[in-house]
């Protein structure tokens, strides 16, 4: 009698093992689960338009949404980490697109950009390297070489398509960090600026008429020092 009656606990204890591990995989398979940052389950590139993603990503923006979107970006030719967290560079990312894009450079992806990003319309990012921008560099500037190199460096990281607002809503584009107002008055615009050589020929101009960098200051606004400490390796 005993050794029926133990029999049947341990087949019920048996049972319920199976019924857990069984909940467990109905559960997993129906659910996205990001491990690390990478999302390991059904990859839906429709996922940022539905209600599993918010309308509006930005800066804090974490998890399986962010990555998407950034893999997006990825595809439309952005160079960034697809690390599931929205910061500032891939704010910066986002405002090159859209101005790629001809949408208005806010920095949050609202559905309007994300319909964008999903769509097959092709941009024209630069493609330059920080090594191929510095060459062109020293061939324009060929009289002070060092100093545009260094200048630009501290601006823009050489990145072609850097991009940063400040605090009272300037923005400034490209290596040489062109201002809303300057692109103005030099009759371009973002997209123009985001052209390496453009930006480079232009700003060789400025410096030829006083053969010196004052136009320029590397002074960094609030909170650039923090963006470029969070950068990846470049």
């Amino acid at each position: 009698m005993e050794r029926e009656r133990l029999g049947a606990a341990g087949r019920i204890r048996h049972g319920r093992r199976w019924l857990v591990v069984a909940g467990l995989v109905m559960l997993l398979a129906g659910t996205d689960i990001a491990v690390s940052g990478v999302r390991t389950g059904e990859a839906d590139e429709q996922m940022l338009l539905s209600d599993r993603c918010p309308d509006l990503m930005m800066i804090g923006t974490y998890g399986i949404c962010a990555q998407e979107l950034q893999r997006q970006l990825q595809r439309k030719g952005l160079n960034l980490p697809d690390d599931a967290w929205f910061g500032p560079f891939t704010k910066q990312r986002v405002m090159a697109f859209q101005a790629f894009a001809r949408l208005p450079t806010m920095g949050v992806a609202d559905r309007q950009t994300k319909r964008a990003l999903l769509g097959e319309k092709r941009i024209s990012p630069s493609q330059w390297t920080a090594a191929q921008t510095e060459r062109r560099l020293r061939e324009v500037f060929s009289e002070d070489p060092d100093r545009a190199v260094e200048l630009t460096r501290c601006l823009s990281f050489l990145d072609p398509l850097w991009v940063v607002a400040d605090n009272r809503g300037v923005r400034r584009w490209g290596l040489f960090q062109f201002s809303d107002l300057e692109l103005l008055e030099l009759r371009a615009d973002p997209v123009t600026a985001f052209n390496p050589e453009w930006n480079i020929q232009t700003a060789h101009r400025i410096w030829r008429r006083a053969k010196n960098f004052r136009h320029w200051s590397c002074r960094l606004p609030a909170g650039e020092a923090a963006l470029r400490a969070a950068l990846p390796d470049r």
